[in-house]
């Protein structure tokens, strides 16, 4: 059976998978990662990321990958790339941790996602040799700070403008009824409507109404990480200034004079909120994470669903103004 949709948990591939990778260390013909070659099921696993990693890296589904199937029985569950997960895991551990996961590490590190990559489709570790531990730690927390609302204490004239028609602009989008709607499975799945699509929209719903106005903003997206969860807000930078807001809970908050300062607010937000833990990163994004299948706008089917449930007369006022929907 075709399981394109299976890569979000590590669940039931992961027993098989465990055993493949480990149990068989001291067993002859193996792998680098003393996993065996002959393993049909570490064979079938690696010629299904070969078909992945093409897909990741070109964005089309390549020859051949809709006529894959297991030779075995599968479940929504099973992550085909879980034998390279196990042994990247053990490997890396010194540098993970419940906030660092080896999908942050594959993120930030090119040297580690080529590896892993390799060793995904072939079963060779080019890694393990000479590895150099990197200082992941969690950063020092951050104390709760005041988060300036509203424009009133704003001295510069200017300024205090543009925050009056921001706040008119972003209490002016249209984000009720809730429509949070989850990403289904990835890389091939339906994209959903979650915190990042809810500040991608936001992201641009801002840029329509403001952009003619003041063509130097910047309107972006802050991808909250606290390890295998996360969250997304809204960001604007205008004359040296930030702002962030999310569009879930409706509040807004700024200026804030510098990236720091910005980060240390946006910390103390999510505290204030109760929402997961401190972030233990903080990244600007202008494009969705890699292990998502999109946007919601991506998908004519979801970009309808969403507009009919939010009741948007123009949904284009809340994605790229370039992007095509007549597909």
């Amino acid at each position: 059976m075709k399981r394109w949709k299976t890569f979000t948990g590590l669940l039931a591939g992961a027993v098989i998978a465990v055993a493949s990778v480990t149990a068989q260390a001291n067993d002859g013909n193996h792998a680098s990662d003393g996993s065996s070659m002959d393993d049909p099921f570490i064979q079938e696993c690696q010629e299904w990321a070969t078909y992945f990693w093409q897909w990741y890296e070109t964005g089309m589904v390549p020859p051949g990958a809709d006529e894959f199937e297991f030779s075995f029985e599968v479940d929504d569950g099973m992550n085909p790339l879980l034998p390279t997960l196990v042994l990247f895991e053990q490997i890396y551990a010194d540098e993970l941790s419940p906030d660092y996961t080896i999908w942050n590490l594959i993120e930030d590190d090119s040297a580690v996602y080529l590896a892993f990559k390799i060793h995904s489709v072939s079963g060779v570790n080019i890694m393990r040799a000479g590895l150099v531990g990197k200082d992941k730690k969690r950063p020092d927390l951050i104390p709760e700070i005041p988060l300036p609302k509203g424009c009133d204490h704003i001295q510069d004239e200017a300024l205090r403008e543009f925050c009056e028609k921001l706040h008119e602009v972003f209490h002016a989008a249209d984000f009720q009824p809730f429509c949070y709607k989850a990403d289904s499975k990835w890389p091939w799945g339906k994209p959903g409507f979650d915190c990042d699509d809810y500040a991608d929209a936001m992201r641009w719903f801002l840029w329509h109404h403001l952009s003619e106005q003041y063509p130097e903003i910047e309107v972006f997206t802050l991808a909250l990480y606290f390890g295998r969860s996360g969250h997304a807000v809204t960001a604007l930078h205008f004359n040296g200034q930030y702002w962030f807001m999310d569009p879930q809970t409706g509040e807004i908050y700024g200026p804030f004079s510098n990236w720091e300062a910005l980060e240390a607010a946006v910390r103390s937000f999510m505290k204030a909120q109760d929402m997961y833990t401190w972030p233990r990163r903080i990244k600007k994004r202008t494009t969705p994470p890699w292990n998502e299948p999109g946007y919601w706008y991506t998908d004519p089917d979801r970009r309808q669903e969403i507009a009919d449930c939010f009741g948007w007369e123009d949904p284009g006022l809340y994605f790229p103004p370039d992007y095509p929907t007549n597909e």
